[in-house]
């Protein structure tokens, strides 16, 4: 929690030359993820933090992977965050600095890349267990070192414990160097599944890589293309423009005709009734003149008829 983050924040500033730190699957919740981010900008040393399984907050770790890239921008180091991997480095008394003794006894001791780089910070004060290696060099030095032993203690008739005890340890000692053995192989054979495993994940990106450049390159087609139908669009819209302002026209100038085919259809009208009403009065004149001349002809055949009767008489009596 908080107080656990607190302790880890005094640590970061007593020890400038820390790196990398391992800090994942403890509970340090939100709030002590609050106090870790605020001690590491503190700091500019530090260039790795796991953090997996702590439960803190996204923003806080958005936070904190902005600041150790800062420090790895600052001190040029290597922008790739991960797991640190530790180097290991040959401790023994030829190492001595300011003749301080190393932790740890002859052997291989794991080493961080800054410890590495810093030999000071390779020592502490004695009589402090270090991190030993079980090697089977180490087994042989000891395997030897207890013949010895042995052979010291052969001479004496009161040696039979210390002897049963030193052949006990050297059971001990086989049996430890065949579990190393079995547990070496074992790892050998965890790494060389490991390697497989992580060649098949490398194998997967790079083919996710590769489709997500045909992707890209697909997309990119895609936005091209977008963008000819975006210019065909546009111009089909400004053509659709110029068309309805033409259709608007023609429909004004279609509504014009209609009232001025309306007004001669009704000046037309008016001129037909006006015309039909004059032939009707035409008509009706023309048989009166046809009666008037029908009566005219029967009075000019009876005037006719009466001048013959009048001509015959007066002939007549002219004989």
């Amino acid at each position: 929690g908080e107080a656990q983050s607190a302790h880890i924040a005094s640590i970061l500033q007593a020890n400038a030359a820390l790196s990398h730190l391992e800090l994942s699957w403890n509970l340090l919740e939100a709030s002590g993820g609050q106090v870790l981010r605020d001690s590491i900008r503190m700091t500019s040393g530090l260039f790795d933090c796991q953090l997996s399984g702590c439960r803190l907050a996204d923003e806080t770790l958005q936070d904190i992977a902005e600041l150790l890239l800062r420090n790895r921008k600052a001190h040029k180091a290597s922008m790739q965050a991960g797991p640190y991997k530790g180097s290991w480095v040959k401790n023994t008394a030829e190492l001595e600095v300011d003749g301080e003794v190393p932790a740890t006894p002859t052997g291989m001791r794991s080493q961080g890349q800054a410890s590495a780089a810093n030999l000071p910070l390779r020592y502490a004060v004695a009589n402090i267990p270090g991190n030993a290696v079980v090697s089977e060099e180490k087994t042989l030095e000891l395997t030897e070192r207890l013949f010895e032993l042995r052979h010291r203690f052969l001479p004496e008739s009161s040696a039979g414990g210390k002897i049963a005890q030193i052949h006990e340890f050297m059971e001990y000692l086989q049996k430890g160097q065949a579990d190393s053995k079995e547990n070496q192989q074992a790892a050998d054979e965890v790494l060389h599944r490991t390697e497989l495993i992580m060649q098949g994940f490398q194998d997967r990106e790079l083919r996710y890589r590769e489709k997500i450049a045909r992707d890209r390159d697909d997309l990119l087609s895609y936005s091209q293309e977008y963008s000819k139908l975006q210019g065909n669009l546009r111009r089909s819209m400004e053509d659709l423009s110029i068309l309805r302002e033409d259709l608007a026209i023609a429909k004004e100038e279609l509504k014009r005709f209609q009232r001025n085919s309306e007004e001669d259809e009704h000046r037309d009208y008016s001129t037909f009734v006006a015309a039909t009403s004059d032939r009707k009065e035409l008509e009706r004149r023309l048989r009166d003149l046809q009666d008037r001349g029908h009566h005219l002809d029967i009075e000019t055949k009876m005037l006719r008829n009466r001048a013959e009767q009048v001509r015959e008489r007066v002939a007549n009596e002219i004989t």
